[in-house]
């Protein structure tokens, strides 16, 4: 799953923590009807509120603790202005260090009951809530002090928790959080991110929605872009689960349809179009969906030079997965010009011409590709099987000619085909090492390569690997040697190397056992 966007998110926070007491008060001033100068101990409460903002913790203690006690003063005279000048003067004493989330009244200046606990976060929201219940402008007047930084530091929190893989912690953060602000997409991409961790799809999609409907202006909207790719992604995974019913597995699909289409219908999305390309081209796939498969890639089909390489293998691996073996031979031929050393190119390629019938045009490219990769038995299985369909093409067209010498060029080249075939089925069978790609993130200053080397042996052995990095035109960038083993007998054992080198788009390779 995607990692949480830490420094999207992030960069929203330090905004929202930036926003001023003095702010949030000039915002209070505005047109909502609440009036905080009546009674006069409302005013000097008030005044108080600036003082504590602006001084040291002891100063803000003590204007703080004052602050409260005009507020006990006031009583039930201007019980909605009493409501928002409390709300601010606790979430100012929220902010301050060693408070806590539940101290003794006490410790906060009220002189009622001063032994007994009080519930910070739920006596701040009911007395805003109070406040927003007045007039819409009201609840622009609270909206600042709600996001003040206590907010800041839960959400910052949640988002650490998260990150580092503490679910509950996020989860708890997330919604305290929630109590002081609801208005913003930031709590519930965690508990969105949380849920979808936990496996809980219903509340991964609940919450991954309301992110996107609380992503309502421009420095938001990358997060609700994210927020409909995760939740088209979840509920896509979620309809592919064999145990979902029928019916939950069409909600799913139809909640992610429309998440994908409503990025595919965001112009400022033009970033995330592949991968919303890939979403619509999966939920056509799991409905049975042809023509909306096919228009998945339709815009890569009719114009492979205006789209990139990742774009083209990720429409020409939808056209294969559907059968269209035809689309996929053409858009893997033109990523082939983009990047005609990548290993999965190279084999994906060579499988379409394999499934298109195209036999005569996979030797070309299976010796490329056994070039780049040569400790892989799929390589070579691909050419023992395009070189038998090929000598059963030639015995028919030999038997089907009557001239002499076309019968024996036909007939030798089936011979031909067939010593191949043989050949390179063998190799398949016999290699006494083979290796697997697991990752390749070419396009970065870092290049990351990973995999793992079977051992084929009956005994344990340590080999050596020569990798090149390799440019578009085949050119090597970087070169690393990597030791793997002692790999047990019939066993695997995992490498990893890294090489640097924006230009790098592909890689080849040779493996020798140690002696």
């Amino acid at each position: 799953m995607p990692a949480f966007g830490r420094s999207a998110l992030l960069s929203a926070f330090v905004v929202a923590a930036t926003t001023t007491v003095a702010s949030a008060q000039n915002a209070s001033k505005g047109t909502c009807s609440i009036d905080e100068n009546s009674p006069s101990q409302l005013a000097i409460a008030d005044l108080d509120l600036a003082s504590a903002a602006g001084g040291t913790p002891d100063v803000a203690s003590a204007k703080l603790k004052d602050a409260i006690k005009r507020l006990d003063q006031v009583g039930d005279k201007n019980p909605n202005g009493h409501a928002l000048v409390l709300g601010k003067t606790l979430v100012l004493w929220l902010a301050q260090p060693n408070v806590g989330l539940t101290p003794t009244r006490g410790s906060l200046g009220f002189a009622t009951n001063p032994d007994q606990t009080i519930d910070l976060l739920h006596t701040i929201d009911s007395a805003f809530v109070l406040v927003e219940n007045v007039s819409p402008d009201c609840a622009e007047t609270v909206a600042p002090w709600r996001q003040q930084k206590p907010w800041v530091d839960m959400l910052k929190g949640a988002i650490d928790a998260a990150n580092n893989q503490k679910l509950d912690s996020a989860e708890v953060l997330a919604n305290r959080s929630l109590q002081l602000y609801r208005g913003s997409p930031y709590a519930y991409m965690v508990l969105g991110q949380v849920a979808a961790q936990k496996g809980n799809t219903p509340s991964a999609l609940q919450n991954f929605q309301l992110a996107a409907d609380n992503a309502k202006d421009t420095s938001t909207a990358d997060t609700r872009r994210q927020a409909l790719l995760e939740l088209g992604d979840v509920a896509t995974r979620a309809a592919g689960q064999p145990s979902v019913a029928a019916a939950q597995k069409a909600d799913y699909l139809a909640k992610a349809q429309a998440a994908y289409q409503a990025l595919a219908d965001d112009p400022g999305a033009t970033q995330y179009a592949d991968q919303i390309r890939k979403g619509l081209a999966a939920v056509a796939v799991a409905k049975g969906d042809s023509a909306a498969l096919r228009n998945s890639y339709a815009a890569q089909l009719a114009n492979p030079s205006g789209f990139d390489y990742q774009s083209l293998m990720q429409a020409g691996v939808t056209a294969y997965s559907t059968n269209q073996f035809r689309d996929a031979t053409t858009l893997f031929e033109a990523a082939s010009k983009l990047n005609p050393y990548n290993r999965d190119m190279l084999y994906n390629l060579s499988l379409a011409y394999v499934k298109d019938s195209a036999f005569d045009k996979v030797p070309a490219l299976g010796h490329r590709l056994i070039s780049v990769d040569p400790a892989n038995a799929g390589d070579y299985g691909l050419l023992a099987y395009a070189y038998a369909n090929l000598n059963k093409r030639y015995e028919a067209r030999s038997k089907a000619t009557k001239v002499p010498a076309i019968e024996k060029a036909y007939s030798d080249s089936a011979r031909m085909s067939i010593d191949s075939a043989l050949k390179y089925n063998a190799i398949s069978d016999s290699l006494p090492a083979q290796v697997a790609f697991t990752s390749f993130s070419p396009g970065r200053a870092d290049v990351q390569l990973s995999g793992e080397v079977a051992n084929k042996t009956n005994k344990p052995t340590t080999y050596t690997l020569q990798i090149d990095f390799l440019d578009k035109d085949g050119t090597v960038v970087h070169s690393q040697t990597v030791t793997v083993g002692p790999v047990g007998a019939n066993g695997t054992a995992p490498f990893s190397a890294t090489a640097t080198g924006a230009t790098i788009q592909a890689f080849r390779y040779t493996i020798k056992p140690n002696p």
